[in-house]
């Protein structure tokens, strides 16, 4: 049914590029917008301060920031948060000109760098930017 979508850029990504999307104008969004949103919510999720495989690297080498961890969504699932969001906004008398989208995001800080060699994700429902234009 349409593949899997990293919720990590589903989160940033112009309602075009998702399932049920608006315009292919992007909604107003523009490439820049999308390149902060996705430096600020989908950093590397590895090497952590713990470096546990730093013993497997030859010396004066360090690991890589990378990317390793994604959450994902097909698109029945994002329809039916788009669907169900629509429900309870009309449920709760709120204006029916917002939407809501899952966005997971790196929790990258402090505390989380001890935690695991990996930074930990979370998932959440936000309501979509407006330079989304959703």
């Amino acid at each position: 049914l349409g593949g899997l979508h990293d919720l990590c850029v589903a989160g940033c990504s112009p309602p075009d590029a998702q399932p049920g999307g608006g315009d292919s104008s992007g909604g107003g969004a523009n490439a820049a917008q999308v390149a902060s949103c996705l430096q600020q919510t989908c950093p590397f999720t590895e090497p952590t301060s713990l470096l546990p495989d730093t013993p497997e690297l030859p010396a004066g080498i360090e690991a890589p920031a990378i990317r390793v961890d994604f959450m994902l969504g097909n698109n029945v699932f994002l329809e039916r948060v788009a669907e169900d969001g629509a429900l309870a906004r009309a449920a709760a008398g709120i204006a029916s000109g917002t939407r809501e989208i899952p966005a997971a995001h790196v929790m990258r800080n402090d505390e989380t760098a001890t935690m695991s060699d990996h930074y930990p994700s979370r998932v959440e429902w936000n309501s979509a930017p407006s330079w989304l234009g959703v």
